[in-house]
């Protein structure tokens, strides 16, 4: 997927974890947000990253499906 960042990335805080959000808009003009957070467990910690499925018509709709996903992986443990 060709895409162009288009500012720096937004935050949100979501129990006690950060997640970072990065929209981008394509050259056929479909928007994308990549989510980023660290999930922590007894054992390890890992950088979770990727996209909702689907492409967006707005920037807000794919941020809030960006943040929504997140939240449901961070939900899950």
């Amino acid at each position: 997927m060709a895409c162009e960042p288009i500012d720096p990335s937004l935050t949100d805080e979501y129990k006690g974890r950060t997640i970072s959000l990065r929209a981008s808009i394509t050259a056929d003009g479909a928007w994308h947000c990549r989510y980023l957070f660290i999930q922590f467990t007894p054992i390890f910690s890992a950088y979770i990253s990727s996209y909702p499925d689907g492409s967006f018509a707005t920037r807000h709709e794919a941020e809030v499906a960006a943040l929504a996903r997140a939240k449901q992986l961070i939900d899950k443990g």
